[in-house]
């Protein structure tokens, strides 16, 4: 829920639509600009694209993700937002 939040409030990115209290999954797939995704991955960000013909990426958290992983990417995100 923290991931999806986080990355909701970064107005570029759009999400597939989720209803309130439907989260139930460890997995966000939100759309970027190719160019973003190559740079995530060029810094060491480790995530699938999950469709190349729509730019929808995987973004997944482990059982043993802390709280300051899912806001550096999402301050990773921004600032690679913020370059295009």
């Amino acid at each position: 829920a923290l991931l999806y939040e986080g990355v909701k409030k970064i107005s570029s990115i759009r999400l597939p639509e989720i209803q309130p209290g439907d989260i139930r999954a460890n997995a966000i797939f939100p759309f970027l600009p190719h160019q973003v995704t190559s740079r995530l991955h060029a810094n060491g960000w480790r995530f699938y694209v999950w469709a190349h013909a729509t730019g929808q990426v995987r973004f997944m958290c482990a059982w043993d993700t802390q709280v300051s992983d899912v806001e550096l990417l999402v301050k990773a995100l921004q600032y690679e937002l913020e370059r295009e």
